[in-house]
């Protein structure tokens, strides 16, 4: 097995001792402890639910929103729209391949894993779900369905959200371990589109894109918090129409029909949560010190060789360890979720069944999910969005300054630790705070009477503190390097 260098990095650092905090490059002490940070949040999510008890009834929180007016959209912004998507793929796809293979100068890492995975995300929480505009996967399944007449097969019902959660633990797996090059990100890119392609032709580009693409999948969910929702739908003639409409921020969790479509769908949405957790912590001296000090020394009699190779065998097992932690941490987070849904039914003496609870508290999850994402990644944009500037003059690498802007964009951005602190905190906290507002709303819908909906509610509350100190305990942990 291949020795990843983060893997033999954090076996050198276990016997060092870090002093940066989670993030941050510099030594940097908490303004005050961490349980202070902790039981304060606690307290705003309790204040949360009790001002919601008190003041929230069954009658403010209709099972039907009112809906605001929908305003058409020119076709016009479709068509650039798909042709800008599926021109920053290719642009993507052909600078890994032609141009150098320095991630710091070929345009395609920054434009994606800076561009696409970081920014668009933040910009579908504020300006709504514009990838279904933009979806280059999306154009591309069109363009198949057009030459195709039918799907060849129709895909079972039972699949779900199946092929999407496999392909989101395949690309975190590349994000965290897999150490590419543009060339490689390229060759991931190109795969991942023929997975789209194959999948369109045999089971039609609509049902494949909703059960597989799991980029649109994820911008969906996310904008259900932007005050902005788009819709494509048909005209008689079966020409595609865009229109948007306004609505409260958040509202868009509460819409009715917003609950998941299956159990695999909030998987997906777990896995958005652990993911983001896993990657916070896989990197920290205490993950670190769980495998050198706790796990290692059992294995080292059984891998002993004698032969010098002891240390190398014992990093490729950690890399292995790694790998499982990311494949159970999804089902770690949907079983608290399951017998919290499980604790609700009980005590809200509802006869839905815990799955189909599930579903529809699992929206309550997204702005947890979104602001786990904002607060691990926006020092990161911060830091080389400036660099698209850059980039866009000599996007190949080659020495080209195009545009005039290659000596522009100055260098990497680097944040005040404490404001950083500061802004993390409260975006977990805030997140945490709509989450249990959601769900308070949600249960008041399905629940005989208010009573029943606030004793329902313990068991989420209690899963929205825990994930609020893990959150925050994660951030506070020190790096391995």
């Amino acid at each position: 097995m291949k020795v990843h260098p983060s893997h033999a990095a954090a076996a050198a650092a276990f016997f060092c001792v870090p002093a940066s905090a989670h993030f941050f490059v510099q030594s940097y002490t908490l303004p005050v402890p961490f349980a202070t940070y902790a039981w304060s949040a606690v307290g705003a999510l309790l204040a949360t639910f009790l001002l919601s008890g008190l003041f929230l009834r069954a009658r403010s929180a209709p099972r039907r929103l009112r809906r605001s007016e929908e305003h058409a959209v020119p076709n016009e912004v479709l068509r650039i729209g798909s042709l800008f998507g599926v021109g920053c793929l290719l642009i993507c796809i052909l600078c890994g391949l032609f141009g150098v293979q320095r991630a710091a100068d070929n345009l395609n890492m920054t434009m994606f894993w800076v561009g696409f995975v970081l920014l668009l995300p933040y910009a579908t929480a504020v300006f709504g779900d514009v990838f279904i505009i933009l979806n280059p996967w999306s154009t591309i399944g069109r363009m198949v369905d057009r030459m195709c007449q039918s799907p060849v097969i129709q895909i079972p019902s039972w699949v779900g959200c199946w092929p999407a959660f496999l392909l989101f633990l395949s690309f975190i797996y590349i994000e965290l371990f897999a150490d590419l090059k543009p060339g490689g990100l390229s060759i991931a890119l190109i795969s991942y589109t023929s997975i789209i392609i194959a999948g369109s032709i045999a089971f039609g580009a609509r049902a494949w894109i909703r059960r597989a693409e799991f980029f649109s999948i994820m911008f969906r969910q996310i904008s259900l918090i932007s005050p902005l929702a788009w819709k494509i739908t048909k005209n008689p003639s079966g020409r595609p129409l865009v229109s948007v409409r306004f609505r409260a921020p958040v509202e868009g969790l509460l819409e009715h029909g917003s609950r998941l479509s299956s159990f695999t769908a909030v998987l997906v949405i777990c896995f958005m949560l652990s993911s983001t957790s896993f990657d916070g912590i896989h990197n920290t001296l205490f993950w670190a010190r769980i495998y050198w000090a706790e796990i290692y020394p059992h294995l080292k009699p059984l891998i002993a060789t004698g032969g010098g190779r002891d240390l190398s065998h014992a990093i490729s097992i950690f890399a292995i360890w790694q790998w499982l932690a990311l494949l159970l941490s999804p089902f770690l987070y949907i079983g608290l979720f399951l017998v919290a849904c499980k604790l609700c039914r009980k005590i809200g003496r509802t006869r839905l069944g815990t799955l189909e609870l599930a579903k529809i508290f699992g929206i309550s999850l997204v702005p947890i999910a979104f602001v786990y994402h904002f607060s691990h990644y926006y020092t990161l944009l911060v830091a080389y969005i400036g660099q698209l500037y850059r980039l866009a003059s000599d996007p190949l690498g080659f020495g080209w300054d195009v545009f005039g802007t290659r000596g522009a964009g100055g260098g990497l951005v680097i944040l005040d630790m404490g404001n950083v602190w500061n802004t993390q905190v409260a975006s977990i906290i805030a997140g945490h705070v709509v989450s249990v507002f959601v769900a308070h709303v949600l249960a008041l819908r399905m629940f005989r009477d208010a009573r029943a909906a606030v004793f329902s509610q313990i068991p989420m509350l209690v899963l929205m503190m825990i994930f609020t100190w893990l959150g925050l305990w994660i951030l506070s942990l020190p790096l391995t390097s």
